[in-house]
């Protein structure tokens, strides 16, 4: 009974719920949580029957329930009102998981790629059943005056203006076999999570990693046609050039990793 007529001051709060004060003071500021008074030295003083508001209060920040809502919470009127309140958290929380588990297999399939990259043969034909995957593409258009590489740059610009860059785990390039030796790219593409209506058909792929600098690409282009001739591989459609360990992974251009790879029709 002594214990239910018992002030607390706000460190004393802080210190039973391993908060900082300055949190029981911001809620005051805010007027989530208000002391019932104030001692003549001016100290807040909160009561015994409050630590159950701060407690609900501390759960719904636990949930990750933002002050809004908590504050809608603790001066709602009725159970239909609450109730709606904690479905839309839980719809939120929901949609919150979602996107992480979308990061997370960016993330795993980053790691795989930069692992294969790194331990894979070098320079070596290999063929590859791969599936289908979602890209977004620019194309790259050579203005007056404007070099591959900044040509490059620009359409990589506009692939981020169309597309959440953290949920693209790699980047390339698309370039016709007519044009690979000079360096004459068509697109930049990223893969992507989701449908985006353009794709990178699923089939058998001929590929080849490389390792060294971004600007030896024409050498490793008619080493990779050379050896397709000679083994008499027929191919159909574009190659596709990723950079699977770059400027992210490494600052030496001779650790970067490109692969290519192009449709083979067998």
């Amino acid at each position: 009974m002594k214990e239910q007529h018992r002030l607390y001051t706000a460190g004393q709060l802080a210190k039973m719920y391993s908060l900082k004060k300055d949190t029981i003071l911001y809620y005051d500021r805010i007027g989530l949580f208000c002391p019932e008074g104030r001692a003549e030295n001016g100290y807040r003083q909160y009561s015994h029957s409050q630590l159950t508001e701060l407690d609900a209060i501390l759960g719904m920040r636990e949930l990750g329930m933002p002050i809004a809502s908590i504050r809608q919470a603790i001066t709602g009127t009725d159970i239909p009102s609450f109730t709606a309140l904690l479905e839309s958290e839980r719809r939120a929380v929901e949609a919150k998981i979602a996107s992480l588990k979308e990061r997370s297999q960016v993330l795993t399939s980053m790691i795989a790629t930069i692992d294969k990259a790194c331990g894979s043969p070098k320079e070596v034909l290999f063929f590859e059943k791969r599936p289908s995957c979602h890209i977004v593409t620019a194309d790259i258009v050579y203005e007056d005056g404007m070099g591959c590489e900044d040509a490059w740059q620009k359409a990589y610009d506009h692939i981020l203006d169309k597309a959440e860059q953290a949920l693209m785990p790699v980047v390339g390039s698309i370039i016709a076999p007519e044009k690979a030796i000079e360096g004459r790219y068509a697109k930049v593409y990223a893969t992507y999570t989701r449908a985006t209506g353009e794709t990178i058909p699923a089939g058998e792929y001929a590929c080849m990693y490389f390792q060294g600098p971004v600007d030896d690409m024409s050498r490793q282009y008619r080493h990779f046609l050379a050896v397709l001739a000679d083994m008499g591989v027929r191919t159909t459609g574009p190659f596709y050039e990723e950079l699977s360990v770059s400027t992210t992974v490494t600052r030496k251009s001779a650790e970067y990793v490109t692969l290519v790879f192009i449709r083979t029709a067998r």
